[in-house]
């Protein structure tokens, strides 16, 4: 709530199934949506969990959480999960926006996501985290 308070005019939020304080992602964007005004951006790591989300009134997804829940854990780690984003896309796209974000961190990559139906791509680590970039570079070089 503070956020709302402060005037955001989009929130976003875990929209996974884990509980936090006795609520899922869904739960949450129920219990918020019927107490606030705001727009909401559900992160997801599934396309059950878009869907769930959407169903909760989330106004758009995106692809933050994938391979960093349990169970969805994969070896995609270090690649952008591209198969969510068609999947959400594709069932969702035409209601809410699919924000294509997690693992994008190059032109190619963000051109790909968005050639798939993305309605906008977060760059994230690409451009905010310096060191990671350097670190990128060492791997490759040491490889």
């Amino acid at each position: 709530t503070d956020l709302v308070e402060a005037g955001c005019q989009v929130v976003a939020l875990d929209g996974t199934f884990r509980l936090r304080e006795h609520m899922d992602g869904p739960s949450f964007i129920r219990h918020i949506k019927s107490n606030h005004q705001v727009n909401l951006l559900a992160d997801v790591s599934t396309l059950e969990e878009g869907l769930a989300c959407l169903d909760a009134g989330a106004d758009a997804v995106a692809t933050t959480l994938s391979g960093y829940t349990p169970g969805h854990q994969g070896a995609q780690r270090n690649m952008p999960d591209f198969k969510l984003l068609k999947k959400l896309v594709d069932h969702l796209g035409e209601q809410i926006p699919v924000i294509a974000e997690g693992r994008i961190n190059t032109p190619e990559l963000a051109r790909e996501a968005i050639g798939l139906g993305a309605w906008a791509v977060v760059a994230g680590t690409a451009i905010t985290r310096p060191q990671t970039i350097t670190k990128w570079y060492k791997d490759a070089i040491k490889a």
